[in-house]
C-alpha cells in the first residue's frame, strides 16, 4: 500500500513537479530555424524555445523567474583581435501560483564579445540552455553561432530545490544594498584615460586609492567614476616634464589633507589647486 505524506509542503512542492512534468510532455518538436553559416548547420533559437514553452507554463499557473548573480569578465583572444569572455550566474525559479511552491535551477551561462553584449549572450545562453535541458528539448550540443563572429554562447548548470512555498518574513532591519560599481564599459574608458596622461599601473592606482579608499581599480563605484575621470584628465593637462612621480605625491598630499579618506567629487579641484601652487617639483 502506498503511503501519502500529508504535509502541506511535500504536497505543494508535488504539485509544482507534476505541472513541470505535464509541460515536459506537452512540448513537442521546436523547429531549427537557426542557422549556422560557417559550420553550416541549423539550430534551435532561444527565442524559439521561449515561445514553445512559455504559453504551456502559464496555462498551468507556473511562473519562472530569473535572478542574475556573479558576473566575471576576462580578455581572451578571439583569432588574432582581442575579444573579452563573460560568465554569467542566472538562478530560473519556478513558481507555483497556486501553491506558491518554488524550485530554483541555477545555471552559468558564458558569452564572447569585444562589445558590450558579452553579459546579454551569456543570459541569453543560460536561459536557452536551462529550457533546454530542463525540458529535455533535443537539439544536440552546437555552439550556435559562427566561429569568430563574436556573441558565442555556452551554458552549464545545476538546479536546487527551494522548500519553502511562501517567501521569508522581511527582517526589521534589512541588509543595506550593495553599491552600484563602474560598468565594463566606464572601467574599459577610465582605463584609456589612464593610459592617454601615460600613468604606470602603480600611479594609476594611486589615484584611485586615492578617490575611493581602495586600489582594486576594476570595482570603481559608480558614483565616484566622474572623480576618477576628472583627475585623469587632469593630470593628462599636466606638462609631461613634471613628471608621474610628483603627481603621485601630489594626490598623496591631496589625501592626506583631506583627512585620509576619500575624496569625491572634489578630487580633481583639490588636486588641480596643489599642481597649480607647486613652483618646483616636489
Amino acid at each position: 500500500m502506498t503511503t501519502v505524506d500529508t504535509d502541506p509542503v511535500v504536497q505543494a512542492q508535488a504539485s509544482l513537479f507534476r505541472k513541470i512534468a505535464q509541460v515536459m510532455g506537452e512540448v513537442g518538436n521546436v523547429p531549427k530555424n537557426g542557422y549556422n553559416s560557417f559550420h553550416k548547420y541549423k539550430y534551435v533559437q532561444e527565442a524559439d524555445l521561449v515561445e514553445a514553452i512559455r504559453m504551456k507554463l502559464a496555462a498551468h499557473n507556473v511562473a519562472v523567474i530569473p535572478s542574475l548573480g556573479d558576473v566575471v569578465e576576462r580578455p581572451c583572444k578571439s583569432g588574432s583581435k582581442d575579444s573579452i569572455v563573460t560568465t554569467a550566474r542566472v538562478a530560473f525559479t519556478f513558481v507555483d501560483g497556486d501553491t506558491g511552491a518554488m524550485f530554483k535551477s541555477e545555471w552559468a551561462g558564458q558569452g564572447e564579445d569585444p562589445t558590450d553584449k558579452g553579459l546579454y549572450s551569456a543570459y541569453t545562453g543560460a536561459l536557452k540552455y536551462f529550457l533546454m535541458k530542463t525540458f529535455l528539448v533535443s537539439t544536440g550540443d552546437d555552439p550556435e553561432r559562427d566561429k569568430g563572429s563574436g556573441g558565442n554562447s555556452y551554458a552549464a548548470g545545476v538546479t536546487v530545490p527551494v522548500p519553502q512555498p511562501t517567501p521569508p518574513r522581511p527582517t526589521a532591519d534589512p541588509p543595506a544594498p550593495t553599491e552600484e560599481l563602474a560598468t565594463p564599459e566606464q572601467r574599459r574608458m577610465l582605463n584609456a584615460r589612464a593610459a592617454d596622461a601615460k600613468l604606470s599601473e602603480r600611479s594609476y592606482k594611486g589615484v584611485v586609492k586615492a578617490i575611493t579608499g581602495s586600489t582594486i581599480v576594476d570595482r570603481i563605484p559608480q558614483r565616484l567614476v566622474d572623480a576618477v575621470k576628472d583627475t585623469l584628465e587632469i593630470i593628462g593637462r599636466t606638462p609631461e616634464d613634471f613628471g608621474e612621480e610628483p603627481l603621485v605625491r601630489a594626490i598623496t598630499i591631496a589625501y592626506s589633507k583631506n583627512g585620509g579618506k576619500p575624496f569625491g567629487s572634489d578630487t580633481g579641484r583639490l588636486i588641480k589647486e596643489i599642481l597649480d601652487a607647486a613652483d618646483v617639483p616636489f
